[in-house]
């Protein structure tokens, strides 16, 4: 980036801030819905600022600019979507207007929507206060709620890109990761949201990022980050909070012994630092469990153990979207017959592939399901492709704290969702999952093994 765009992107975010502050006070004119959107072009050219200045290498900037760029058109699709295709029966526009009943008491000091009687719908409810302050700064402008949301995805594929680019150095993964996080057509579709998808989204990218930093030095801001960002993702999705937990868990004690080997016992099990991080991630982990639908069944005194009460959680969400009266056309039959571990362990390697690849091509019935399949097909050509990367990545489960993680929540967010037999959420789900792929099919493969030949004999005169 030169000096002269800097300039004048610098010159643009204030300028873009004070135009929508004015256009909440002219929510009624299309002047206001137009300002609104421009503030949101703004905190696009802010994220092109940050980024710039982290990322430094011209392509990795580059890609940022186009990724930022590329959340305008899906941003508007939405609209097209919503407000065309499906004639306003959306959820977005339920956010909107509760939103600005918020935003209405927050400006006349009425505060009283804070107080939380359940949790049930907790993470609606956040991502509705959230967009109630937007709506403070914007305006109750559609346009620019929607454009906002898309920035909200942008930089939670910055952040994860930040991520790839503090663990990794192989230019051709960064290349391959950055252009997957950001281009990506469902990711960049269903991360532009105006709802829940955007934020948790973000929240996830921030965990990540925060988790790469952690790994290169443990310090105290750098663990309440961590912290942060995991109890965010536990608000909006508790389930989603506690795999997170579990798998940086398990990716700390599978690398505990080289945490050993290489600064002895002493070193690594007396520090209080060590200690406090496992104390605050548990207890992060405690808190989304109790959140988690989980701990409503598994308190029933019929159920007996936290086995069964999982099992029947998994049961009521799979039998509950496999016969949801309002999504015949994309749902599918019940697969698992009973809430059992093993009939869940038997369900899974379908249940996964529909998950990640379904529907196929053949099972497409209207252009909706036929754009899915072809993006189905894509994913897995991109998973061949790039073997040599998941090789690669299995291989360092046993040494990279990072690759553990990253592969244990890939793995447990599609075995936890795959019980969503309808095409319809799958496909808005999968955004939480496609992330961790990606960061795992860019891990540097393992360089090819060259044998040399040993040379011909040269034949001796007679």
């Amino acid at each position: 980036m030169t000096a002269a765009p800097k300039w004048v992107a610098c010159a643009l975010v204030p300028l873009a801030v004070l135009i929508g502050w004015l256009a909440a006070w002219d929510h009624a004119t299309v002047m206001g819905t137009a300002l609104g959107a421009l503030w949101c072009c703004g905190a696009g050219v802010l994220i092109y600022i940050i980024g710039g200045r982290q990322l430094r290498t011209p392509w990795l900037v580059a890609t940022l600019f186009g990724g930022v760029l590329y959340r305008v058109p899906m941003s508007i699709a939405h609209l097209v979507v919503g407000l065309i295709i499906f004639r306003g029966e959306v959820d977005f526009l339920a956010y909107t207007t509760t939103a600005q009943v918020l935003s209405k008491q927050i400006r006349e000091f009425d505060f009283s929507f804070l107080a939380v009687e359940s949790t049930e719908g907790l993470g609606g409810w956040f991502v509705t206060v959230l967009i109630a302050f937007a709506v403070m700064v914007i305006g109750p402008s559609l346009p620019g709620l929607v454009l906002l949301s898309g920035m909200v995805g942008a930089m939670g594929s910055y952040l994860f890109v930040r991520a790839l680019h503090i663990r990794f150095t192989d230019e051709k993964s960064l290349r391959f990761g950055a252009l997957a996080l950001f281009f990506f057509p469902s990711l960049a579709f269903w991360t532009s949201l105006l709802g829940k998808d955007s934020w948790i989204f973000l929240f996830l990218a921030w965990t990540t990022f925060a988790l790469a930093r952690v790994e290169q030095k443990l310090t105290l801001p750098r663990l309440l980050s961590l912290c942060v960002a995991i109890a965010l993702v536990t608000v909006v999705r508790a389930y989603i909070g506690a795999l997170l937990v579990a798998s940086l868990l398990l990716a700390f004690f599978l690398t505990m012994h080289l945490r050993i080997r290489r600064t002895g016992t002493a070193a690594v099990l007396t520090p209080v630092k060590y200690a406090g991080f496992l104390v605050v991630i548990g207890i992060v982990g405690m808190v989304a469990v109790k959140l988690s639908p989980v701990s409503r069944y598994a308190a029933i005194e019929a159920s007996g153990s936290l086995t069964e009460g999982v099992m029947t959680t998994v049961m009521m969400a799979h039998t509950g979207l496999a016969t949801d009266p309002n999504a015949a056309g994309s749902s599918l039959p019940i697969a698992i017959k009973e809430p059992t571990v093993s009939a869940f362990v038997t369900f899974l390697p379908q249940g996964m592939t529909t998950f990640l690849f379904r529907p196929f091509i053949w099972e497409a019935h209207n252009m909706v399901a036929l754009i899915a399949s072809i993006e189905g097909m894509l994913l897995m050509g991109i998973i061949v492709l790039r073997w040599r990367s998941l090789v690669a990545a299995v291989r360092r489960c046993r040494s990279d704290f990072f690759v553990i993680f990253a592969l244990t929540a890939a793995l447990s967010f599609t075995a936890l969702m795959s019980v969503e037999l309808n095409f319809g959420v799958i496909v808005r789900h999968r955004a939480m999952v496609l992330p961790f792929i990606f960061l795992v099919l860019s891990v540097p493969p393992l360089p090819r093994r060259r044998t040399v030949r040993a040379p011909a004999p040269v034949p001796q005169p007679a």
